[in-house]
């Protein structure tokens, strides 16, 4: 008489869990993360980014850099971005980036001869704006610590016939908390 209860309960045993919403392990209650790119940093353009994890797979960010230095074709730059993840634990491994800019052009030179000589003049900053991808991997710690690698480049929407840069790169080696 036990035993077809027992049957019936076993079972029962066996799909409850699988009735619960799906919960993902691997991911936990930390979906905030800073950064800070180590790689641009020693090229004189220091960058800090926010990111907001939205699930397992997807992230929301801020990219800001600041800096004397001209070499990256702009003096500050804002880039937001969304990344496609593709690896485990939650939000690392692999990733694809889209990203935009909205920076700031350096402004240009010019010389014009006089009869003392040549003189120059500068124009004014200009604000610019940019699309571009990228693709990299997050490694993620037990203790919340991040490092990241990634590459990519993107494409000015505006042109300057003062200015030779067309896009923008979009590389780092950045190092963060998931807070």
């Amino acid at each position: 008489m036990k035993t077809p209860w027992l049957l019936l309960f076993i079972p029962t045993l066996l799909i409850i869990p699988t009735l619960s919403p799906a919960q993902d392990e691997s991911f936990s209650d930390a979906r905030n993360e800073l950064k800070i790119n180590a790689l641009s940093a020693l090229l004189e353009v220091p960058e800090v980014t926010y990111e907001r994890i939205l699930g397992a797979d997807g992230a929301i960010g801020l990219s800001f850099g600041l800096g004397p230095n001209e070499s990256f074709g702009y003096r500050f730059a804002a880039t937001p971005y969304y990344r496609f993840y593709f690896g485990k634990p939650a939000a690392s491994g692999f990733f694809l980036e889209l990203n935009s800019l909205v920076g700031s052009w350096p402004g240009y030179f010019s010389y014009t001869q006089s009869d003392s000589g040549f003189e120059s003049s500068q124009g004014s900053s200009r604000l610019v704006f940019g699309l571009g991808i990228a693709a990299g991997a997050k490694f993620f710690t037990s203790r919340s610590w991040i490092g990241e690698i990634y590459l990519g480049f993107g494409r000015y929407l505006s042109s300057d016939p003062y200015n030779d840069f067309v896009g923008y790169p979009r590389l780092g080696i950045a190092i963060g908390k998931r807070i």
